[in-house]
């Protein structure tokens, strides 16, 4: 635990300089978090951070580039499940997506809890507690997202009003959670009511996260087998019954 939270602590830096980069700079970085649930409870989590090429280049002149750092720490993660794609946006911008898979909600929560420390940072609060819930009536999906500068953003001399001002007017910062869901949609706070589910994250804002869904029945072909399945031990039961009285 101790070293993924000492990774996590890498991308909460990575994070952190994207924003600040990108609203010193009025150029714009991208972050978009992904969850993808079957009807069995499994499905996929996946963080993109993406950067156009203003900013690329004002990070290689700095000598940074957050987004080679966070390549990296998809590498160091493999082995705890995380895979890491790096690709050329159409604006000539690059992007790196983390993803991982889950087999149950309890392996999506651990995996949420993981990001949710990479994304925070003393200067930003990009994400708080993410949680997926199935029972046999609804998937749940429910949490908080923000983009909300902390006090840390003084040192970089922007007071947080300034900061929420300016990421605004600058459109400086591109923040989605999308989220889908197997069933029938219940109630949602996202953005519209269509798949998948859209959550924009406006500066200053903290925007609650929550998407149910029913429960999908038993698939048609499993019913089918079941009726089958009765309906042959029911036949063996009366020919045997049959068989029986002849004698």
């Amino acid at each position: 635990m101790t070293m993924r939270r000492t990774r996590c602590r890498r991308g909460a830096q990575i994070s952190a300089l994207l924003v600040v980069a990108a609203l010193l700079s009025a150029c714009q970085a991208r972050l978009a978090v992904d969850i993808s649930v079957s009807a069995q409870g499994g499905g996929q989590l996946a963080v993109t951070l993406g950067a156009d090429p203003e900013l690329l280049r004002l990070a290689e002149e700095a000598g940074a580039d957050p987004l080679d750092a966070l390549l990296a720490a998809g590498d160091d993660l493999e082995a705890e499940g995380w895979a890491a794609l790096e690709a050329t946006t159409p604006d000539g911008g690059r992007e790196v997506r983390l993803s991982a898979e889950f087999d149950d909600p309890d392996e999506f929560n651990a995996l949420a809890q993981a990001l949710v420390d990479a994304l925070a940072a003393p200067e930003v609060r990009l994400l708080d507690e993410l949680r997926l819930e199935v029972t046999d009536e609804e998937l749940t999906v429910a949490g908080h997202a923000s983009l909300r500068p902390e006090p840390a953003v003084t040192e970089f001399g922007l007071q947080p009003d300034e900061a929420v001002r300016l990421l605004a007017e600058r459109d400086a910062f591109a923040y989605q959670v999308r989220v889908v869901l197997p069933g029938t949609l219940l109630r949602t706070t996202a953005d519209d009511a269509e798949m998948p589910l859209r959550w924009s994250i406006p500066p200053g804002e903290d925007v609650e996260i929550l998407a149910v869904t029913e429960a999908p029945g038993t698939p048609w072909w499993v019913a089918a087998l079941a009726a089958a399945g009765i309906a042959v031990v029911l036949a063996l039961g009366w020919l045997l019954l049959w068989r029986s009285r002849a004698r």
